[in-house]
This record gives C-alpha cells, sequence and structure tokens, in this order.
C-alpha cells in the first residue's frame, strides 16, 4: 500500500480565522476518512479469506455485539450505505445463515437482525488475523492511543450527527447574512 503523503498543516499565509477553521474541518474529514478506508480495505481483505466482504463481515459482528440484534436502517448508517445496499448485504447474509430475522416487541412491524451460531464461528475464525493485524497496528500506535482514537471518533461520530446537513445550512446561512453572500462578480 502506497504511503499517505502529509498535507501541509496551516492555511496560506494571510488566512482568516474561518479559514484556518474550514482547512482545521476539511483535515479532519480528510484524515478520518483516509484512515477509515485503510482500515476497511484491511478488513476486507481477512474477510475475503472467509468468504466475505469487509460490510458482510461488520454486519455480522455489529449484530452479534448489539443487545438484542440490530434493525436494518441502524445497520445502514453503522456501515455508511444505502438502505437499498443494506437489503442487499442482509440478504446474502440471511441466506447464508448468518444473521435471522426477529420482530421487534414493542413494534412489530420492526425488523431486528441477529448473528447466529454460523456468524459467531466467522468471527471466531478471523480472531487470530484480527489479533496480528491488531498487533502490527500496536506497533504504530499504542493502545492507550488507540483507546483515545476510539473515543475521540465516537465523540466526533456523535457531534456530526447532530450537526445539520449541508445543504440545508449553507441555505439558511445565506438566508440569515445575505451582505456575506459571495457571487462570482464579488470575487
Amino acid at each position: 500500500m502506497p504511503a499517505i503523503k502529509p498535507i501541509p498543516s496551516s492555511p496560506a499565509t494571510g488566512a482568516t480565522q474561518a479559514d484556518g477553521q474550514a482547512d482545521q474541518l476539511v483535515r479532519l474529514v480528510y484524515w478520518t476518512s483516509t484512515t477509515g478506508r485503510q482500515l476497511r480495505r484491511c478488513l476486507d481483505h481477512l474477510a475475503a479469506r472467509i468468504g466475505l466482504t469487509d460490510s458482510e463481515f461488520l454486519t455480522i459482528w455489529l449484530c452479534l455485539s448489539g443487545e438484542g440484534g440490530m434493525v436494518q436502517g441502524e445497520l445502514a448508517a453503522a456501515l455508511g450505505v444505502s438502505p437499498a445496499q443494506m437489503s442487499g448485504i442482509v440478504e446474502r447474509l440471511r441466506q447464508r445463515g448468518m444473521i435471522e430475522m426477529h420482530r421487534q416487541t414493542l413494534d412489530r412491524r420492526r425488523q431486528v437482525w441477529r448473528g447466529t451460531a454460523s456468524a459467531q464461528q466467522a468471527v471466531g475464525a478471523l480472531t487470530p488475523q484480527l489479533a496480528a493485524l491488531a498487533d502490527r497496528l500496536e506497533a504504530h500506535v499504542t493502545t492507550t492511543d488507540q483507546e483515545a482514537a476510539h473515543s475521540l471518533c465516537q465523540r466526533l461520530a456523535e457531534a456530526a450527527s447532530s450537526l445539520p446537513d449541508s445543504d440545508n445550512y449553507a441555505r439558511d446561512q445565506s438566508m440569515a447574512h445575505p451582505d456575506q453572500r459571495s457571487t462570482p462578480e464579488a470575487a
């Protein structure tokens, strides 16, 4: 895997505070997504050994980890896939006997997916390779730093989920501050 080229860490000279904040946000998005993609590639490589994709492996792991299973919409959000993609993933795993659907007790319309014994075996089959990968990662990032990153990523995910979507936010900001709108003529 090619090395990631570092990006200069400061905005251009003469940049405003808003420029610095914008740059910091884009860097955060860049580095978290780059890290996620690289780790997902590693997971995909391992999951392929047992005939799964990284998304399928994460799905069974989530269905085994969640108390009482997970609703399909929650699975889609957790994996960052569309509801249609998630439907395909759960159907493939259901056909393979790795997850099974149950109706939620309070709302019988909601389908909850739970991992099966077959899913537990699949996760167990990869445990030694996952542990070896974790050891290799620890050679670069200590367990303490990994735990701190885990905690930080959880907080970032919670904070990001409370942010307005960018289209509505940009429109609302331009309506609230019409004098600060930038137009091609003004640039």
